[in-house]
């Protein structure tokens, strides 16, 4: 029976069918429970089963690169081991079964990477892209952060964040003598950072450090005016505001369950 819930754990993890969810909803007793540090916990066949269906439609299991059931005292533990570049280095799953072998308990745990990333050069990819583009909808903007003329920190959110091409960052800046412009004349060098809910689809933390220009070309203007919210847009209809290109040194963190180690060799 141990055997048995191993390989449809693993089938139902990897495949993510609704056939195979209902053999391990099948394979579970009535008071059956999940815990994990990342969500509620959940009782009952149904209600677990559908806490890791969850889980596998997010894509957190879909880099897998081995899977594994090992046996133990208390029944079984199913492993994920992902590649360098994910945020856990594996995922365990710790199967308490009863004395008839069924599931009576799942505790999942993601063991975190302590391996470092090597550096790659700075691409940002398309779920970089996708994550700053919701940014604001999500209620999360970059946050912007620079050196004033009084060489003071300053942070500050910009919602009109968005990605410019594979190594530059934008954003709109609605005032065009507003602080962050005045900084930017003095001192090119700034960084921003992205916050995503654990959890969720975009769920991380990234730091982007570049040095930053304000465009003047009337084309590239539009495109980043244009490239912004339409709730930012209206708090400047009349497109006085600053175009800014941050052209990127470095990119790090993690998102959506990938890190990221990105670096501009300028030797």
């Amino acid at each position: 029976m141990e055997s048995s819930v191993g390989t449809m754990t693993i089938r139902a993890l990897r495949s993510g069918s609704s056939d195979d969810f209902a053999e391990l909803t099948r394979l579970c007793t009535d008071d059956v429970a999940f815990t994990s540090a990342v969500s509620s916990p959940a009782s009952g066949p149904r209600e677990v089963v559908q806490t890791l269906e969850r889980f596998q439609a997010a894509g957190r299991f879909a880099k897998t690169e081995t899977w594994e059931s090992v046996a133990t005292t208390a029944g079984i533990t199913v492993i994920a081991t992902l590649p360098l570049s994910s945020f856990y280095q594996r995922y365990e799953w710790n199967i308490a079964l009863d004395e008839t072998g069924k599931i009576r308990a799942i505790a999942q745990i993601g063991v975190a990477q302590t391996a470092p990333l090597p550096p790659a050069p700075v691409a940002l990819t398309a779920e970089i892209t996708q994550a700053l583009g919701l940014a604001r909808e999500t209620r999360n903007p970059l946050i912007l952060a620079y050196v004033d003329g009084y060489g003071q920190p300053v942070q500050s959110p910009r919602g009109t964040t968005q990605v410019f091409n594979k190594s530059s960052l934008a954003f709109w800046n609605h005032n065009p003598d507003g602080g962050a412009i005045r900084a930017i004349r003095l001192n090119p060098r700034l960084s921003l950072h992205y916050w995503g809910g654990i959890g969720t689809s975009y769920g991380g933390a990234l730091s982007f450090q570049g040095r930053a220009t304000i465009a003047v070309d009337e084309l590239v203007r539009t495109r980043v005016y244009d490239g912004s919210p339409e709730s930012e847009q209206r708090s400047d209809p009349g497109r006085a505001g600053c175009a800014v290109i941050v052209e990127l040194d470095a990119v790090s963190g993690f998102l959506a369950g990938t890190r990221y180690n990105m670096v501009v060799d300028r030797a």
